[in-house]
């Protein structure tokens, strides 16, 4: 094996990607030629920082929907020529500009949509930590409404989910992230669990699977053990709820229908 074909099949090599004829002609190289084995380990280690100092941050959903589908698309580009450049250092400028545009677009995604499964979900534990009480304690619908009249931009009309076994138990103000929102607490079946109204005009948000039913726009997540649900119903445009709750995801869909 010449250098030329030993550098062609070398990143193969390092990630277990060569047959098995390829690979024993690989190590033989490295074996007989110390600069062929300095190279497999140049090579080697720069595989190594650059997956130790990647980013690692969890995608919104739609953008991993996005990549699935151009991942997918990808057998249609089968026929475009591939080009063989040998320059050592192309291989190297080409990954690293691949993560820096990967970064760039998992950030501005990230700021641009209010994260709303995550706030919400962080600020359910600190309420089952007892960090947010209620500020009013009161199983009656009506007695609430009036307590948030004027205290918030937008109306809150806590939703009666008592006919699917839920009880209503308390209210107060809080806040996601920058948005103060109408925070509601529900029990049902030992379950506690945690409802947020908030303004979602002109609000972008990052969204998890789509499980909408009827008039209802839904979509639910699945973080540190607790499930969340954003709900924006149709009917109603300009005010969203999210709920929380460690109950089976297919109750809280339920509950929410």
């Amino acid at each position: 094996m010449d250098e030329k074909q030993f550098r062609e099949n070398l990143q193969a090599y390092i990630h277990n990607e060569l047959d098995q004829t390829l690979a024993i002609q690989m190590k033989a190289k490295m074996t007989e030629d110390p600069l062929a084995r300095l190279e497999y380990e140049k090579e080697k280690r720069f595989d190594g920082l650059v997956a130790k100092h990647m980013v690692q941050e969890e995608a919104p959903y739609e953008l991993r929907e996005q990549v699935v589908a151009s991942l997918a698309k990808k057998s249609w580009l089968s026929w475009i020529p591939r080009f063989d450049f040998d320059f050592p250092l192309l291989g190297r400028f080409a990954t690293v500009g691949l993560i820096a545009v990967f970064a760039v677009v998992v950030l501005t995604s990230s700021t641009n949509a209010f994260p709303i499964f995550k706030a919400s979900i962080e600020r359910h534990i600190d309420c089952l930590g007892g960090r947010y009480s209620s500020e009013v304690q009161t199983d009656n619908l009506e007695e609430v409404t009036k307590w948030f009249e004027g205290r918030l931009s937008f109306p809150v009309r806590p939703p009666d989910l008592s006919v699917k076994g839920a009880k209503l138990i308390g209210a107060r103000l809080c806040h996601l992230k920058e948005k103060p929102v109408a925070l509601l607490f529900y029990e049902k079946d030992g379950h506690r669990m945690s409802l947020y109204m908030i303004d979602s005009t002109d609000m972008k948000f990052t969204k998890g699977k789509d499980v909408s039913k009827g008039d209802k726009e839904m979509y639910v997540r699945n973080e540190q053990g607790y499930s969340s649900l954003l709900c924006l119903d149709k009917r109603h445009s300009g005010v969203g709820c999210v709920i929380v709750t460690d109950m089976p995801e297919s109750e809280l869909i339920e509950l929410m229908s």
